[in-house]
């Protein structure tokens, strides 16, 4: 698995803080300029060159960028992702470049965490 994050600052503290304290810190991270995306083209495009040796991959990226890209490439329409906000899409795709509809498996916004 394979972290890759638009080159913002904060995304990359935001990955950070996620990988440590969520997932693990032993996924490797890769930046890109690609990433940093507010109508979500780039990310679209940048998605289809990802290696097809690679089966799943985090994306951390601007909001306005992936709520436009989930909405065009998920099957169920959302407003808003927020900032810290994770949706999952499951391709049935064998490589990235052919991907484009898929399923939302999950969704977790902020609002939605109680403590």
């Amino acid at each position: 698995m394979l972290c890759f994050v638009a080159l913002q600052n904060a995304l990359e503290k935001l990955c950070n803080f996620f990988l440590r304290n969520a997932v693990s810190s032993e996924i490797e991270v890769a930046y890109s300029e690609d990433l940093y995306d507010f109508s979500g083209t780039s990310v679209e495009a940048f998605i289809k060159r990802i290696n097809p040796k690679l089966s799943n991959v985090f994306i951390f990226g601007h909001n306005n960028a992936l709520t436009a890209l989930v909405n065009q490439m998920g099957n169920q329409h959302i407003d808003n992702i927020p900032t810290c906000g994770i949706v999952k899409i499951n391709f049935k795709s064998k490589t990235w470049c052919d991907c484009s509809k898929g399923t939302i498996e999950f969704q977790l916004f902020p609002k939605n965490l109680t403590t």
